[in-house]
């Protein structure tokens, strides 16, 4: 569910793709909607697209947890705004099953069942990983931080039913639903690594 104005609604891979409108991240949507319709339409290719939620776990987390000990990551209140979010071996597990069983011309929202806030999941990285706690600031002041400041101004509640409707391309989560996308659960040897 993306708030749009004061209606949710449950994006769904027949939604529209990467929509226009936000100038700061258009060229970055513009390549991924190009990428995906050269795939999706080439002649003698068959095709499979999908679209990830954002990255996290083993390979995908390390950096955070840098920037929280050194605690260069703050938070902010981003009332209720949430964005979609993926296990790199859940991922990883998607493409083989895409490519074993998915069809051809289809494309895929590859998500966890619980979305969660960029600084919700950085807050849960810093509860997971023993760092310091986040500071909060007021979302203006992460302005200058232009990654960091889109990602908690986004709200994208992304639907993940076709993919485990067609156990071809997502089967069940390894990660399903974690208390609000717990960043795997880490061993205390893989702590002290990072």
């Amino acid at each position: 569910m993306a708030m749009n104005g004061t209606e949710n609604v449950l994006l769904a891979e027949d939604d529209v793709f990467a929509p226009t409108g936000d100038k700061a991240v258009e060229p970055h949507l513009e390549g991924i909607r190009v990428k995906e319709e050269l795939m999706l339409n080439a002649d003698g290719l068959e095709g499979i697209s999908l679209r990830y939620g954002l990255f996290y776990g083993a390979g995908g987390t390390e950096a955070v947890v840098e920037m929280l000990r050194k605690r260069q990551l703050p938070v902010v209140n981003e009332h209720g705004r949430v964005l979609p979010w993926i296990n790199l071996t859940d991922a990883g597990a998607a493409v083989a099953l895409a490519v074993a069983g998915g069809k051809p011309g289809a494309a895929y929202n590859i998500v966890d069942d619980a979305p969660l806030s960029f600084s919700g999941h950085v807050r849960l990285v810093a509860e997971t990983f023993g760092t310091p706690k986040p500071f909060t600031l007021p979302a203006w002041m992460m302005r200058p931080m232009s990654y960091a400041y889109r990602m908690t101004q986004a709200d994208m509640r992304v639907s993940n039913a076709k993919a485990k409707a067609e156990h071809s391309v997502g089967s069940p989560a390894t990660h399903p639903a974690r208390t609000a996308c717990v960043p795997w659960p880490p061993t205390s040897r893989y702590r002290t690594l990072i």
